[in-house]
């Protein structure tokens, strides 16, 4: 993520504009890390691996 960020930023600071690379590399980000949270918590159901003490929860 942070490669691409910088690429994002080499690419900006050479075309001048700056809000199309950084907000496509928030795009990626999001489309990569919202399917992998989706799964974890389906692997967390399935396997029963929650939080033990939930009544301590600190949210």
């Amino acid at each position: 993520m942070v490669e691409l960020m910088s690429q994002a930023r080499i690419v900006a600071n050479i075309n001048y504009r700056y809000l199309e690379p950084i907000t496509m590399v928030g795009a990626l980000f999001l489309a990569g890390s919202v399917p992998a949270v989706a799964g974890l918590c389906l692997l967390e159901r399935r396997y029963g691996l929650g939080r033990k003490y939930k009544d301590l929860s600190v949210f």
